[in-house]
């Protein structure tokens, strides 16, 4: 009876195996196609990137030049994602359509990346500052260096690199100070009471 028991759930094990090794054997064409094709995407995107650099070169503004060089990457690579699910056998727009449907849950789960994301594109399409700025967000001040879509790059006055996340960017009290040209600044001078406060000008202006 055991012995039997015994033979009937290797059977089984082995009628399973075989089943999923067949099953990933028909698969494997698909996998390798869509490997392909994301590995095509990421050389056409970074080919892009390449392009899109020496194509802005006439465009002035550097955060514009920034957003067509990310706009082209991240578009290329969006094709390929969706072409390779197609290769995989997926309906893309079923799964579109599931996503509006789990979409509630899928935004609380990443819900502090899109933030940055659509930050980003917004900061990026409005450009209220630009890459050589100086700016204040919350308690850092620097000057912009990079605009990426998910964070902004400040280089402090001390030297030091601070990313901070665009959706803080895009929500907080943002002072650009190189917006104007002119700016008013205040230098305190602490004389004594036997200093010469007419000498004492006269040197400062």
């Amino acid at each position: 009876m055991g012995q039997g028991l015994t033979e009937g759930v290797a059977s089984s094990v082995r009628g399973s195996a075989e089943h999923l090794l067949d099953k990933a054997g028909g698969l494997l064409p698909a996998i390798a196609a869509a490997v392909t094709v994301l590995a095509i995407s990421w050389a056409l995107a970074t080919l892009a990137r390449r392009v899109s650099r020496s194509g802005v070169r006439f465009v002035e503004n550097p955060t514009q030049r920034n957003l067509l060089r990310q706009v082209s990457y991240y578009t290329v690579w969006a094709v390929g994602v969706f072409v390779a699910l197609e290769v995989l056998g997926l309906d893309v727009h079923a799964l579109i359509a599931g996503l509006g449907l789990g979409g509630v849950a899928l935004g609380f789960a990443l819900k502090d990346i899109l933030s940055n994301l659509v930050s980003g594109l917004l900061i990026l399409v409005e450009h209220t500052f630009e890459i050589g700025d100086q700016i204040v967000v919350g308690e850092t001040e620097g000057t912009v260096e990079q605009i990426e879509v998910r964070a902004t790059h400040l280089r402090t006055y001390d030297g030091r690199l601070v990313l901070v996340p665009n959706g803080e960017v895009f929500t907080s009290r943002v002072t650009n100070n190189t917006a104007s040209p002119l700016r008013r600044a205040s230098v305190f001078v602490y004389l004594d009471y036997h200093q010469d406060l007419e000498r004492a000008l006269s040197v400062i202006l």
